[in-house]
């Protein structure tokens, strides 16, 4: 933007303009969804120059300047729900060949109908993140993929938010409904919907996982994850693919997320910035998972990893203890909660996942080698005799129970 110009901006909501591959191909459908999204965008270019000519700013600067250049910003949100629907899964050279398409299609309609008209407009397309837009339209933000088949997204003035993609909503409401009773995978099926419609998160990510007995041939688990693909599991390469190929039909930026795991170096940064500069990007935003202290969107972790029992063994070893004690550990991080419930107070400790937290709402799940040193000079107050170290936390990581949740079993159970 030149001084005291402004861009008005304006999103599509692309699910609406798909026929889902869960009702079958419809090639008449699929036709008149592409003219319904072309009166849309004619439609589009009409509302946004009119925001031009009736909006008032304070400055008659600002007025003058916006009326002269008639920039307006006009993209789209529900991509990643859109490629779903059409099963194509978010990443692949299908996908960005789709997106590449209905991006081409959307500016010509634009830049055709807009000279047509003649209101002489410097520019027509840009990709806003449409992250709060997205959430009232009840689709993915902008052009990024799922962030995750469920997530939590935190929000200042409404909490913890529960959130699910739309587009795997209607797939599992419509695949129940359509699904016969003596099928074996009905009861899948209905299973999924509860856990969403009850916010389980937990037996939500098993049945996806293909974790529950009557999903043992993972055909329903396979089909999801293939279509609904996250954030972190499309590659940096992927992600670099879909927003070259969507720039190029873009007048202007485009809002565009690379996510990236904890772990990533600055290399990997260096390498990405260098790509999107050689494939015509005029930028993108490159996010490492857990880099802030808070974020947004983020994901439910609650399960007991499997590099994290290595870990845990191998530090004992060093400090010369037997895994035995792992039971004593895990009911001493138990009873610092106990305590804390029932004096309301909080106890001062050195570890990162027990210092002040929230009575009843915190448990933790992950023990880290410092937590271990501290925790193991504790005394444990809960009898756990009988229950073997090992048996006990395979079989936390393996049915992603919260280890205080094992904790509270009896011994027979």
């Amino acid at each position: 933007l030149k001084p005291n110009e402004a861009c008005n901006l304006g999103s599509i909501n692309l699910y609406h303009f798909v026929h889902p591959f869960w009702k079958g191909e419809d090639k008449k459908a699929d036709m008149a969804l592409r003219q319904e999204l072309k009166q849309t965008v004619e439609d589009a270019v009409d509302f946004l120059n009119l925001m031009i000519d009736k909006s008032e700013t304070p400055f008659p600067e600002i007025n003058e300047a916006v009326r002269a250049s008639r920039k307006t910003g006009l993209g789209v949100m529900g991509l990643a729900d859109y490629l779903s629907a059409k099963g194509i899964t978010y990443g692949s050279p299908e996908a960005v060949h789709e997106a590449a398409d209905i991006f081409a299609f959307i500016t010509k309609t634009a830049e055709e109908y807009s000279l047509r008209k003649g209101y002489k407009n410097a520019c027509l397309i840009i990709q806003a993140p449409t992250g709060t837009t997205g959430l009232v339209g009840e689709v993915s933000a902008g052009i990024e993929p799922h962030f995750l088949r469920c997530w939590n997204r935190h929000s200042l003035k409404m909490g913890d938010l529960l959130m699910y993609p739309k587009s795997l909503r209607d797939y599992i409401v419509s695949r129940r409904d359509s699904c016969r009773v003596d099928d074996h995978n009905h009861i899948c099926w209905i299973a999924l919907e509860n856990a969403m419609n009850n916010n389980d998160m937990d037996r939500f990510s098993n049945l996806v996982e293909g974790k529950e007995y009557y999903n043992d041939d993972h055909s329903i688990s396979d089909e999801i994850k293939r279509y609904w693909p996250t954030a972190h599991e499309v590659t940096p390469k992927q992600h670099l693919a879909m927003l070259a190929a969507i720039q190029r039909h873009i007048h202007n930026g485009v809002s565009k997320t690379i996510n990236l795991p904890h772990d990533a170096t600055v290399d990997d940064v260096r390498e990405l910035i260098t790509t999107a500069w050689r494939s015509g990007c005029k930028g993108f935003t490159c996010y490492r998972d857990g880099s802030r202290d808070s974020q947004p969107l983020k994901a439910i972790d609650n399960k007991v990893k499997e590099q994290d029992v290595r870990n845990y063994i191998n530090h004992l070893a060093e400090v010369g203890k037997k895994p035995s004690t792992i039971s004593r550990t895990i009911a001493s991080v138990r009873a610092f909660y106990q305590y804390e419930v029932k004096n309301k107070k909080t106890i001062t400790d050195p570890t990162e996942h027990i210092q002040s937290p929230k009575i009843e709402k915190r448990t933790p799940s992950i023990l880290t080698s410092k937590e271990v040193e501290t925790l193991l000079e504790q005394p444990s107050t809960e009898d756990l005799k009988g229950v073997r170290d090992k048996a006990m936390l395979e079989f936390a990581y393996a049915s992603g129970m919260r280890v205080t949740e094992i904790i509270s079993l009896n011994i027979e159970d």
